[in-house]
């Protein structure tokens, strides 16, 4: 019997998630711009569903917003 890839997966923590879904963000957005970015993009990269997505952060404007907070403090602290 195969098991899926995903069945090997850890579950990560709500903050793990979020970390994630931002730096796939970072790089579709960097990709493709804002106004070509797709959510599912975003979470085929992380290789979860785009409900998933929604969920942690309510809208694709409120995923880039914190994409952009996230790549601003970073910088700071370089």
């Amino acid at each position: 019997m195969v098991v899926p890839a995903s069945a090997h997966r850890k579950r990560l923590n709500a903050e793990d998630r979020r970390r994630t879904l931002i730096d796939a963000a970072a790089v579709v957005v960097a990709e493709a711009g804002y106004e070509r970015a797709r959510v599912a993009d975003v979470a085929k990269k992380v290789g979860v569903t785009e409900p998933v997505v929604f969920q942690n952060f309510g809208t694709k404007a409120a995923l880039f917003e914190a994409t952009v907070e996230h790549v601003a403090d970073a910088g700071e602290n370089a």
